[in-house]
């Protein structure tokens, strides 16, 4: 990966207020209506919850189904919606929130996994496909069983109430960050074969 230059990697401190966090575009695929479900189900278990979703709508049909989700739920207080935003502004709220929240179906790798990782933000996700790369229970967040839901709120609850559990994957996914080979390395790599062949 191309990693940010001189980019402090934060620790978090949670809240009165347990602030969420989605980036990627708002399609299917990437699962946000299991988000709002669970979201839900949070409402009555834990302490207030504000979820901002970050990116573009692709699929305006599902934005509007997401949309009235929200308002069935009486969560309209409690899911941000702010399209794109400026790098500035992106690495203001990255700065500010506890937890990144990834309900996708599919990636071919979900970089912006790695993006949150470089905040110190414990993930959330789902099991499936190239997810399981990145999130590691335990260690980076918690990968629940796919499209479970119930599952998904434990596990934002057990991040959100278990301090102890939480700091120590902050901590850890600052190693790990910090250990990800980057383009520099792949040159290196790439030149040092050149010679050893040559």
């Amino acid at each position: 990966v191309k990693k940010a230059n001189n980019k402090e990697i934060r620790a978090k401190k949670t809240s009165e207020v347990l602030n969420l966090l989605y980036v990627g575009t708002i399609e299917s695929r990437k699962g946000l209506l299991y988000l709002v479900e669970s979201l839900k189900l949070l409402s009555n278990k834990t302490k207030t919850c504000k979820c901002h979703i970050v990116g573009k709508v692709v699929e305006e049909d599902y934005k509007a189904e997401i949309d009235k989700k929200i308002v069935e739920y009486q969560l309209t207080d409690n899911v941000i919606f702010h399209g794109r935003l400026s790098n500035q502004d992106l690495d203001t709220i990255y700065s500010n929130s506890d937890i990144f929240v990834f309900p996708s179906m599919l990636e071919g790798y979900g970089m912006v996994l790695l993006e949150a990782m470089s905040y110190s933000l414990p993930i959330v996700a789902f099991d499936n496909s190239a997810m399981p790369y990145t999130v590691k229970t335990g260690k980076t967040g918690i990968l629940v069983e796919n499209k479970n839901i119930e599952m998904f709120a434990d596990a934002i609850q057990k991040l959100a109430e278990d301090k102890e559990y939480y700091d120590a994957i902050v901590a850890n996914t600052k190693k790990i960050y910090s250990s990800i080979r980057t383009e520099e390395d792949l040159q290196a790599d790439i030149y040092k074969t050149i010679d050893t062949l040559f």
